[in-house]
């Protein structure tokens, strides 16, 4: 029995695996950008709900429209006087054949904001 060709068969296996490999890890890379993505945008539209709320507007109305403009969509918003809490969440494209939603939530008050310590 003769193992002409064997090396051949060996690089293509290896090959495939490194290039399988590569996929997956560009697919966690991109699904990390996207939480990324997501906690800045959540971030974005809380300081911008509270702005907003400190001058008299619709906070959750302004963390809609920056949430938008950064590819999210908030699903919840809370207001307490000027301080906003909102949860942004962003769509995955297609991956793997299926979306992926990562949600990311953020709290911003006013600069002058203070909590009074517990005595």
């Amino acid at each position: 029995m003769t193992e002409r060709g064997s090396a051949t068969v060996y690089a293509v296996v290896l090959a495939t695996m490194i290039g399988l490999m590569a996929v997956v890890a560009a697919q966690c890379v991109a699904l990390a950008r996207i939480q990324h993505k997501a906690a800045s945008a959540a971030d974005l539209a809380a300081i911008a709900a509270s702005q907003a709320a400190q001058a008299g507007a619709d906070g959750c109305a302004q963390a809609r429209k920056v949430a938008s403009r950064n590819a999210g969509e908030v699903r919840e918003c809370e207001m307490a006087d000027a301080v906003a809490t909102v949860t942004v969440q962003i769509e995955s494209p297609t991956m793997w054949g299926r979306t992926w939603q990562v949600a990311q939530r953020a709290r911003a008050a006013p600069g002058d904001y203070v909590v009074e310590p517990d005595s």
